[in-house]
């Protein structure tokens, strides 16, 4: 909520729709088409884990949920940008 208040003060549109589910890609997809058609000029970001020593079962768990979210929204033309975020050590 306080980047939303802060992107507000900085003039910029700004929202925080939630949702709960078990399907994150189903879930998030909808929301951002809502967003998009309320903020025509809207900018998506997800974020990709990146790990410096990857093993098999980072693999598994960290799937390919950003590039599934980016690819239906890039189809539906709405704007999406992949952040990796770096994870220097690794915990198990």
């Amino acid at each position: 909520m306080k980047y939303v208040v802060l992107a507000r003060e900085m003039g910029f549109a700004s929202d925080y729709p939630i949702d709960i589910g078990t399907d994150v890609v189903d879930l998030a997809v909808p929301l951002c088409k809502n967003i998009a058609s309320k903020f025509p000029n809207s900018t998506f970001f997800t974020g990709q884990i990146v790990f410096r020593n990857e093993n098999p079962f980072q693999k598994i768990l960290h799937t390919e949920t950003a590039f599934a979210i980016q690819r239906r929204l890039q189809y539906n033309s709405i704007t999406t940008v992949i952040m990796p975020v770096r994870v220097e050590k690794q915990v198990l």
